[in-house]
């Protein structure tokens, strides 16, 4: 169980790491495309 936990947690934080890079890849495309 706690090994699944651990597993969700660092899967939930990967997905979170990638919203943030892709919501900074659009603004940073938004400002050159300006």
């Amino acid at each position: 169980d706690v090994s699944r936990k651990v597993v969700s947690m660092t899967s939930l934080l990967h997905a979170i790491g990638i919203e943030k890079i892709r919501s900074e890849n659009i603004n940073d495309c938004r400002k050159s495309l300006r």
